[in-house]
């Protein structure tokens, strides 16, 4: 009643044949390629965050120090 001769399975000898087929060398070499592409892309957000926050702060006291140099002023 229900056939599966209509179901496709999907291929994976594609990935097979790229790891089944290169050399081990290759292989490590892609998977330590993997991680430090990983952890760069990590540490750029973080340096990029910590930056943001350290321009935020010095803008916020320019700004206070203009302001408390207005209130003198009109004082």
């Amino acid at each position: 009643m229900f056939s599966n001769k209509n179901k496709k399975k999907f291929n994976y000898d594609w990935l097979k044949d790229l790891f089944l087929d290169c050399s081990e060398e290759f292989f490590w070499i892609f998977i330590i390629a993997i991680v430090i592409l990983v952890l760069f892309v990590t540490l750029l957000i973080i340096f990029t965050d910590i930056l943001v926050g350290i321009i935020s702060f010095a803008v916020i006291f320019i700004l206070c120090i203009f302001v408390l140099y207005m209130i003198s002023i009109i004082i």
